[in-house]
This record gives structure tokens, sequence and C-alpha cells, in this order.
């Protein structure tokens, strides 16, 4: 099964390309991607949350991949990225967006060339933009993340995700494939539900990313701000407080000050895209007694493998692939660039790798 062939199982129509740092592989991917649905005739629709396709990258100066479309290709970008694009293009639509690099169009390509993509910038945007190139369309939608946001993945915004680790996550496949492994240990964090669920579900519906203590009979304690930008906010907690609603996001600070507590709460995030914690605070966190939950599942459909380095010996790509794939079992795992893959059941994961996982 190829990558193309495993996103097609999933059943969904839009995907976001993330990463865990720049320069790891998502422009790769994305090319890829492209090439194999144009093979396919499956109309596509384009953008990015920050800015890729240029010839150079602004930050390390280094060369980068360039992206190539083909006839048809509905892509969202910046005024000024359609300005650097060779790809002959009409406007279909002026978005009224505004963004560093001028209005956000739609536009439509009627030759093959490079295009370069600069398109949302919140998360908001990023729902619209891919509901009107859907309007449009496009048949399937590839959103690719930028630096290492990974936002764009979450559930709200696109029906499935491609995590890319390339080999300027660590010195070792080992180490990047450590990473990768705590990374996809987020995107399975449980989905809160029974006792509590609904109460807590209410609360996230009326806080957003506002915080909020709720005790185990459903008494609710609004905090000012998120647990983000609250300081003080575990010392206002109430005694009895049963889950914490952290609004914004989880980093490793909200649950440092937690563990101070004499009774630590469970914590509750929208999706795992706003869980900042590292392998040991979650540790800290289990140790404790308290459990980290989502109200949404993120859906990794895969991961991608990228041996190379902006600057440097590349990685032995079997060697980094087969690392991933045995730290992350019930994933599929392809380096498109090679052509290899390592595959275990089905997008959901097989009865095997569940238990491995678990």
């Amino acid at each position: 099964m190829s990558l193309v062939d495993r996103l097609e199982s999933t059943g969904e129509r839009s995907f976001a390309v993330v990463g865990l740092a720049k320069n790891c592989g998502k422009t790769t991917v994305v090319n890829h991607l492209i090439g194999e649905w144009g093979r396919r005739g499956v109309r596509l629709g384009l953008t990015s949350i920050g800015r890729d396709g240029e010839p150079v990258d602004l930050v390390t100066r280094l060369p980068k991949p360039r992206i190539r479309v083909e006839p048809g290709t509905l892509a969202v970008t910046a005024e000024a990225s359609l300005a650097d694009s060779a790809a002959p293009s009409r406007i279909v639509r002026r978005m009224g967006i505004p963004s560093a690099l001028g209005e956000l169009l739609l536009v439509e390509t009627e030759g093959a060339g490079l295009i370069e993509l600069s398109g949302p910038s919140t998360m908001d945007q990023a729902r619209e933009v891919i509901s009107l190139l859907r309007e449009s369309g496009a048949e399937r939608v590839v959103l690719d993340g930028a630096l290492d946001r990974l936002s764009c993945g979450a559930p709200s915004v696109c029906g499935a995700a491609v995590l890319s680790c390339g080999a300027v996550l660590g010195s070792s496949p080992e180490t990047i494939a450590e990473k990768a492994a705590h990374q996809v240990k987020l995107f399975r964090l449980p989905v809160l539900v029974g006792e509590g669920a609904e109460v807590v579900r209410r609360v996230a519906a009326s806080r957003g990313r506002l915080a909020a203590a709720i005790d185990a009979d459903g008494n609710v304690t609004p905090l000012d701000g998120s647990a983000l930008t609250c300081r003080g906010f575990a010392d206002a907690l109430p005694e009895g407080c049963r889950w914490l609603w952290a609004g914004g996001g989880i980093t490793d600070s909200i649950a440092g000050a937690l563990l101070k507590r004499s009774g630590v709460p469970d914590i509750v995030a929208g999706d795992a895209t706003r869980v900042f914690l590292s392998p040991m605070t979650l540790d800290r966190l289990r140790m404790a007694g308290a459990r980290v939950w989502v109200l949404a599942p993120v859906r990794l459909a895969a991961i991608a493998t990228n041996p190379v380095r902006p600057a440097g010996a590349p990685l032995d790509a079997r060697l980094l692939l087969d690392c991933v794939a045995r730290a992350v079992p019930a994933a599929a795992v392809y380096d498109v660039v090679a052509g290899l893959a390592s595959e275990c059941g089905l997008i959901d994961g097989c009865e095997k790798c569940a238990r491995l996982a678990s």
C-alpha cells in the first residue's frame, strides 16, 4: 500500500502534512502527494499555514524543495507569493483575508509550473480556506504545515495528518525515533468519556480558550484567562478539583505548577495538537495519579521519514525508517523518496499493534 493508498483508505478528503521541526521533509511529502494524486487524475487543492515553495529558505539561506503543480490545481496563496510563482494561474476569488505577503487569493493553475504557497495564519482561516477549496472543486486538499506547528493537524481543521520526521531532529536514527514515538503518544492521548465527560465538554464549549476548574459534582470555577497565561492559576484551583479544562493548551510549566499541589487534577485539552508535554512531565503526571485527556482525537494516517540533513551527511534511509517503525509499532511509516515502507494493519491499527501501542 502506497502513502496515497493509505490516505485514500481513511475516507478523508483533507490532509495536513505536519512536522516536528523545520527542514524535516514536509515539502518532500507534499510534492509526492501532488505527483501521485496528479497521476490518478485527482484534482487537488493546496495551501500552507506558513510559506513554502520558495527557492531559498529565508532563515537558513539554504536551497529548498520547490513545489510543482499541474494544470487545474486549486491553491490559496498570498499576492506576493503568486507574483513569485511560475505556474500560469488565474485568480478565481479574492478572499479578503490579509497576510504579511498580501491578500489571500484562490487561484487555478492553467499550466504546469512552480508555485509558492503562503496561506492562512490561523486555524479559523485554515478551516475557511479548506472549505472554499472543496466547494470550488478540489477532490483532495493538502495543507502544508509550517516549522513545528502541529495545529493544522487538529481534527477541527483536517481529516487526517501525516507526520514528517527528518534527520534534522537528531544525530542518530534512534534519537529521531524516540522523538517521533513521543509525539505519536501525545496524538494517541485518550478521549475523555464516561463520568463527567459531558460536563467538561459543555465547559469547553462555553469557555473556549479560557480555563476552568471542575469538581466531581460538576461545579465549575472559571479561571482568569487560559492556563497558558494565567499566573498562579494552580493556587486558584478549588479544593476537590477533578478536571482542569486547560483552554489554550497544556505545557510543562502548567503541569509543573499542578504537580506542586497536594492533589493533581486530570487535565483536558481540546485535542493533542494543544498538548506540549515532555516525556518526563508526562511520566510525572502519571506517577502523581493524574491523566491527560483530549476531547477529540488526532487521526494520524502515516509517518514519513526523511534521512536528508540541510547540512551534513544523510542518514541511512532504511535504518531510519526501521527505527521509527519499531518505536511506533501501530503506525505506517514511509520514505517517499527511497520508496520504502513499513506498514501494519489498517489506519486504526491491527489488534496486535493496538496491544503494543497501549
